[in-house]
């Protein structure tokens, strides 16, 4: 392969969320904001996802090698709904370093996800299953914030309500995460496709 033109990017895979879905977690980003809590950042509305498997620094010459090992490793696996579900704080409301909705951890899910890891693994990726937890960031407290800080933030920030919604999966990405000052922005590298539900 001639990797002449190839350049590092720093990518992972995700399912994308459907614009509706988006519409109405820009709504909560409002809520998040009216809270005017100093140096909370927000996620840009448009941006919100489900992260499948963070494979950090890569070549981009390599990413349709890793597409066709995803696509191989998710070959035949059908469409399913995951649940977008309760407001949390992580790792706790007293010490909270990010806002984010809950994700059910379907079976469906799960499998996924191993699929996907699995395929990852080839190109030296460390899997992440032990860390790795389904969930919608929504928001990010500085690590400069004092421990006391971050306590009050979570206070003021447990007015937000749940989300209580279902999404369709259809499909999955892998996506490029540019850094920049205000926030990532992310890219759509390579779209996967899931087998749609049979109809009974």
């Amino acid at each position: 392969m001639d990797d002449s033109g190839s350049r590092p990017i720093r990518a992972f895979v995700a399912i994308e969320l459907p614009s509706q879905i988006h519409a109405d977690i820009s709504r909560i980003i409002e809520l998040i904001n009216h809270q005017n809590i100093t140096r909370l950042r927000t996620i840009k509305p448009g941006s919100a996802h489900i992260t499948i498997e963070f494979i950090g620094s890569m070549q981009s010459a390599r990413i349709p090698c890793l597409t066709k090992a995803i696509e191989e490793t998710v070959a035949g696996m059908k469409q399913f709904n995951v649940s977008i579900d309760k407001f949390r704080l992580h790792p706790s409301s007293s010490d909270p370093r990010f806002a984010y909705f809950e994700v059910g951890r379907s079976n469906q899910l799960l499998e996924l996800k191993l699929a996907v890891s699995n395929a990852c693994k080839q190109f030296g990726v460390k899997a992440d299953s032990l860390s790795w937890f389904p969930h919608v960031t929504m928001a990010r407290i500085p690590r400069t914030k004092t421990r006391s800080e971050r306590r009050y933030m979570g206070e003021r920030l447990k007015s937000i309500p749940d989300f209580c919604k279902t999404v369709l999966v259809s499909q999955f990405s892998i996506m490029s995460s540019d850094l920049g000052k205000s926030g990532p922005t992310y890219n759509i590298l390579k779209r996967i496709h899931l087998f749609p539900k049979r109809s009974i």
